[in-house]
C-alpha cells in the first residue's frame, strides 16, 4: 500500500503525533477492518463510528481517524471525519496519474458491468475496482483510497437516489471514461419521472476531462433526454441499433454475436441472460475505446458467471435430486425484475419456474403502479408459481391469477418452511427483492442446506 502517515496528514490536514505505520488499506465499517487498515470513524444517522474504534484496533487496525476521544491506538485527529474522507479520496485521485479511471452508473446493470470490467481489464494489466457496491459519496472515496498507485485501470461504481449525488461523486472521481447503463424507474420516490432519473445519471459526464469518453446504453425511454444532456460530450452508444458503436447482433443461450466499433465478434458467456450479453457489449466497447485488443477479453467472458445476489446460478442438492437457484436477492427495481424474469424463460427445465419476490422499495407514489406493471412479464415468461414477502408486492399479488398465487409471508424467515414444502427437484427458483427486505436469507438457507 502506498500510504504513509504523512500522506494522510497532507491529504486531510489531520494532526498526528505517532510514528511510522505499515498501512494496508482503509475502512469506514469496523466489520470490514483487516490487519494494517486505518479505520475512519464517521457519524451516521443511527450510530457513531467512534463507538467502534476499539473494535477496529482489536481487529488489527494500525490507526483511526477521529474527531475526538481517547483510544488505545494511534489516531489522526480532524475536525470532521466525513470531510476528511472526501479530502483523502480527492488526494488519492490526484496521485493516480497513471491509472485509467472508468466510472459506471445506471438504474440496472452497473454492479455486474463493474465486475465484468474488473475481470476483462485484468487480462491487460493490474486492475482495481470498487468493493461490493461502494457507490456512494461515502463508498467511492474509500474505493479510491484503496486503489494502488500502480494500478493500470480503476473501475468505480457510482450510485444515487437523489439529483446532485452523482455530480459530487464524479467531481471526486474525474473519470477518463464513464458509462451509463439502463435507465429506468429506480428510486422513483425521489423523482417526478424517468426523465429526471436520466438527467441525474447524466451528471456523471460532468467529471470528465476534455478528452473523456461516454459509453451509454441506448434505452428508448430515456434516449432523447440523454442525447440532449450529453450533446457536448464524445458519446459511444450501444444497443441493438445498427448505427450504434456497440451492437448486440444476436443472442442465444449465452452465445453472442456483436459489433464493437468496426469489428464483428463472437463470444460465449458463463452466464445466461440477454441483459448480461448487453452488459458485455458495453464492457467490450469500453475496452475498444481504450485502444485494447479484444481477443483476451472475448476469451475471458466464457468464465464470467455473474455476481452473488445479481444473477448467479446455483445447482443445489434437494430432496434426493437438485434444483436451480437464481440468486437475484441483492436488490430490485422494475427494470431489473423484468430482466430477471426474461432470463428465467431461457431455461428449459423438467420442473416449475418459481418466483419468490420481496418487492421494490423507494418508488414512492409510483409503487403500486410499478408492482402491478410486472404482471405481463410474469405471464409472458412462463412463471408457474409466485410467492411474495412483505407489503411491497400487494398491488401485484392482488391481480395475479389464482393459479400462480402460492403463498405470502410477512418476512423471509417465515417463508422458508413454506418453500421447503412446496419446492421439488427439477424446479428453478428465482429470489428477488429490495435490499431492505433481506431476501438473501432465503438464498443463504438454500445454499447451506437448511431447507
Amino acid at each position: 500500500m502506498s500510504w504513509t502517515p504523512q500522506d494522510i496528514i497532507a491529504g486531510c490536514g489531520a494532526s498526528y503525533t505517532g510514528g511510522d505505520l505499515a498501512i494496508h488499506g482503509f475502512a469506514i465499517d469496523s466489520r470490514l477492518v483487516e490487519p494494517g487498515f486505518v479505520y475512519i470513524a464517521l457519524l451516521g444517522e443511527t450510530t457513531d463510528g467512534h463507538l467502534y474504534v476499539e473494535e477496529a484496533f482489536r481487529k488489527g487496525a494500525v490507526a483511526a481517524i477521529v474527531m475526538g476521544g481517547e483510544f488505545s491506538g494511534p489516531v489522526f485527529r480532524v475536525a470532521d471525519t466525513f470531510d476528511a474522507l472526501k479530502r483523502l479520496g480527492a488526494y488519492q485521485r490526484q496521485r493516480l496519474t497513471a491509472t485509467k479511471i472508468i466510472a459506471v452508473t445506471g438504474s440496472c446493470g452497473k454492479t455486474t458491468t463493474k465486475e465484468m470490467l474488473r475481470a476483462l481489464l485484468g487480462q491487460y494489466g493490474k486492475t482495481h475496482a470498487s468493493f461490493r457496491s461502494y457507490n456512494t459519496i461515502y463508498g467511492v472515496p474509500i474505493a479510491l483510497m484503496n486503489c494502488p498507485l500502480d494500478a493500470q485501470y480503476g473501475v468505480f461504481e457510482v450510485g444515487m437516489n437523489h439529483a446532485g449525488e452523482i455530480r459530487e461523486i464524479t467531481g471526486l472521481l474525474k473519470p477518463d471514461l464513464a458509462m451509463i447503463m439502463s435507465v429506468g424507474a429506480a428510486h422513483m420516490g425521489f423523482f417526478k419521472d424517468v426523465q429526471g432519473i436520466a438527467l441525474a445519471k447524466a451528471e456523471i459526464a460532468e467529471g470528465l476531462g476534455p478528452h473523456g469518453i461516454m459509453v451509454v446504453k441506448q434505452d428508448s425511454d430515456s434516449l432523447a433526454t440523454l442525447q440532449k444532456a450529453l450533446h457536448h460530450h464524445h458519446v459511444l452508444w450501444f444497443g441493438e441499433n445498427a448505427l450504434d458503436a456497440g451492437v448486440l447482433l444476436s443472442y442465444n443461450a449465452g452465445r453472442v454475436t456483436a459489433k464493437i466499433g468496426t469489428k464483428e465478434v463472437f463470444f460465449s458467456m458463463g452466464i445466461q441472460g440477454k441483459h448480461f450479453a448487453m452488459n458485455a457489449v458495453g464492457a467490450l466497447l469500453v475496452l475498444d475505446a481504450l485502444g485494447l485488443p479484444l481477443d483476451p477479453a472475448l476469451a475471458a467472458l466464457k468464465d464470467f458467471s455473474g455476481v452473488a445476489g445479481r444473477g448467479s446460478l446455483h445447482e443445489i442438492p434437494f430432496k434426493g435430486g437438485s434444483l436451480r437457484l437464481m440468486d437475484e436477492s441483492y436488490n430490485a427495481n422494475p427494470l431489473s425484475v423484468k430482466a430477471a424474469l426474461s432470463r428465467m424463460s431461457e431455461y428449459k427445465i423438467p420442473g416449475r419456474k418459481v418466483f419468490v419476490f420481496g418487492g421494490m422499495g423507494e418508488l414512492g407514489v409510483h409503487a403500486d403502479l410499478c408492482h402491478a406493471g410486472l404482471l405481463d412479464a410474469i405471464l409472458q415468461n412462463g412463471v408457474d408459481a409466485v410467492f411474495v414477502v412483505g407489503d411491497f408486492p400487494k398491488a401485484l399479488w392482488d391481480i395475479l391469477p389464482e393459479t400462480l398465487r402460492q403463498g405470502k409471508a410477512a418476512n423471509p424467515a417465515s417463508l422458508i418452511p413454506v418453500l421447503e414444502d412446496f419446492l421439488a427437484p427439477g424446479d428453478l427458483l428465482m429470489v428477488k427483492g429490495s435490499l431492505s427486505i433481506g431476501m438473501g436469507s432465503i438464498v443463504t438457507a438454500l445454499l447451506k442446506g437448511d431447507m
